[in-house]
């Protein structure tokens, strides 16, 4: 059986960048999907089988379940001022990891032919994600070869609890993945992971949104990457609309941006203002 986790704010982080509905976000009317377990599935496909059942939550986790994956680096977001292009960031904002740590003992990889394991004192990053059993956080381990002539990129694995015991996934992106997906029947078995709580030597990352132009309707594209110095990784994309006059309202960190489109045949362009800036100590949104 093939079952999945993904990040609990998926299926809401564009209604509230937009201070609309989520069905007014994605540009639909809210009939093409429902939502179980916070994992967005499309009507028509079965209900999602219920595995063992999952150790229980400390009252710490079940806490951090209330908070968001990302925190800001202190600084205040960094928002364009006036034209942007189709393509270009309108703001940047600082980011880490609001849960990390380091891996208390060894987490290997179940099964024959393998001997992947993250070793202790392995840093970690944990991520709200939602299940078919609910919401929880999952574990992730990057890691990055550097005793090669030139560093080789970031990979990671996360440990998500499958049918009986959790699991060792490949995540992309690594240090920010959306959703893990994987076969029972393939999948390779790990011990569960035990995370000594703290700050982890993990690399500086940037949110950037992205303008991405209008699209046929005059919605505002919205492209969202994220970078920890290997180049910007896509997270996702989403549509917001704009009023009579052009001007889409975007609500990101206690701020308010206003994008115009400068006329009605002009699609790679936007104005950007700032109704209310956004500013550290908000939540992150993405």
């Amino acid at each position: 059986m093939r079952r999945g986790w993904g990040f609990a704010g998926l299926a809401v982080g564009a209604a509230v960048v937009a201070g609309a509905s989520p069905a007014m976000a994605r540009g639909g009317s809210g009939g093409h999907t429902h939502v179980v377990g916070y994992i967005i599935y499309s009507n028509g496909s079965p209900t999602p089988a219920m595995h063992s059942p999952r150790p229980a939550m400390s009252a710490e986790t079940l806490k951090d379940l209330q908070r968001p994956a990302l925190t800001d680096d202190g600084k205040d977001p960094v928002v364009a001022s006036g034209m942007v292009r189709k393509g270009q960031a309108f703001m940047t904002v600082g980011v880490r990891h609001t849960f990390t740590g380091v891996l208390a003992g060894e987490v290997k990889a179940k099964g024959w032919f393998t001997n992947a394991k993250a070793a202790a004192g392995t840093p970690v990053f944990g991520l709200p994600m939602g299940g078919p059993d609910g919401p929880g956080i999952v574990w992730c381990a990057p890691q990055r070869r550097t005793d090669r002539k030139a560093p080789e990129p970031w990979t990671a694995v996360c440990l998500p609890y499958g049918d009986a015991s959790n699991v060792w996934i490949k995540a992309e992106p690594a240090l920010l993945p959306l959703s893990l997906t994987w076969d029972d029947k393939i999948a390779r078995g790990a011990q569960a992971p035990d995370v000594t709580r703290g700050p982890a030597d993990l690399p500086a990352m940037t949110l950037s949104y992205v303008f991405d132009g209008w699209d046929e309707r005059g919605w505002l594209l919205v492209r969202e990457t994220i970078d920890w110095g290997d180049g910007p990784e896509p997270l996702r994309s989403i549509a917001l609309p704009a009023d009579a006059q052009g001007v889409a309202s975007v609500k990101l960190m206690g701020g308010r941006l206003a994008l115009t489109r400068p006329a009605a045949t002009t699609a790679d362009q936007a104005m950007v203002a700032q109704d209310a800036p956004p500013r550290a100590g908000q939540p992150v949104v993405f």
